[in-house]
């Protein structure tokens, strides 16, 4: 069950890929993994990726101060009882697992850094989406969006002109 009181199913979860983000919110490093992970929430549509957390072991109401500290948007699993984290084998108090399309694991990381930027590059790189300091104006909130090209512009030669590679060098040319 979400916190929002709706039944999530592994079925509802099939056809893209999933990060699993497991968490204790009584953990120091689930707060710097927090802010790493939702720092690519914004990316979840256009890439093919959902994000659900999982909180593990603590109380429904520890859970939700968690999450709207941070600011998280996406859906968390109350897992008060640790049932599914025991499930998976999962040890480490703060955890990610990829998942893809079919339901197969793709990459855990349980050893997370304390600086949420290399927990949100560390995501980037395995997730493949963009750098977040890659593209033109991330510092003007851009981030992992591609520049605006320059305007496209070229000679256009009609049929009955005549046509010399030198009067056009270095220049595109289109030639209908």
């Amino acid at each position: 069950w979400t916190l929002e009181d709706k039944r999530l199913s592994v079925r509802d979860l099939l056809g893209k890929r999933l990060l699993l983000f497991f968490f204790n919110p009584e953990v120091a490093s689930a707060n710097s993994a927090a802010t790493g992970v939702t720092a690519i929430a914004f990316l979840q549509h256009d890439h093919n990726f959902e994000i659900v957390g999982v909180s593990v072991g603590s109380s429904r109401d520890t859970t939700v101060a968690f999450t709207l500290r941070h600011r998280i948007g996406f859906k968390v699993i109350d897992d008060s009882s640790s049932a599914i984290s025991q499930r998976l084998g999962l040890r480490s108090p703060v955890s990610l697992l990829g998942v893809d399309g079919e339901g197969y694991i793709l990459f855990g990381i349980g050893q997370l850094p304390d600086d949420a930027a290399a927990v949100e590059d560390h995501l980037r790189s395995v997730l493949r989406l963009p750098a977040a300091s890659s593209q033109e104006g991330a510092a003007a909130g851009l981030s992992g969006r591609h520049p605006v090209a320059p305007p496209f512009e070229a000679d256009v030669l009609d049929q009955d002109e005549p046509f010399s590679l030198a009067a056009h060098a270095g220049k595109p040319v289109v030639l209908i």
